[in-house]
């Protein structure tokens, strides 16, 4: 949290972006067990290894962007 909020976004640290945060991230492990393990359940595990490596942490970046992290 602290790495993307100073870095990455610029913001200040706070109690309330840091939950947003933790609530991103659990629902992107959640979102990433689920579909590896139910909805991709034929493909092959290199598949499934390549969407959590490179669409999650897309999908995560642009709820940051436009949630955690919006300007007030």
């Amino acid at each position: 949290y602290t790495m993307q909020s100073l870095h990455v976004f610029g913001h200040a640290l706070s109690v309330g972006k840091a939950l947003r945060y933790f609530i991103v991230q659990f629902a992107s492990l959640l979102a990433s067990v689920y579909i590896s393990d139910w909805l991709a359940q034929n493909f092959n595990v290199y598949v499934k290894t390549i969407f959590v490596i490179v669409l999650m942490p897309l999908i995560t970046y642009v709820i940051h962007t436009f949630w955690t992290f919006a300007h007030e």
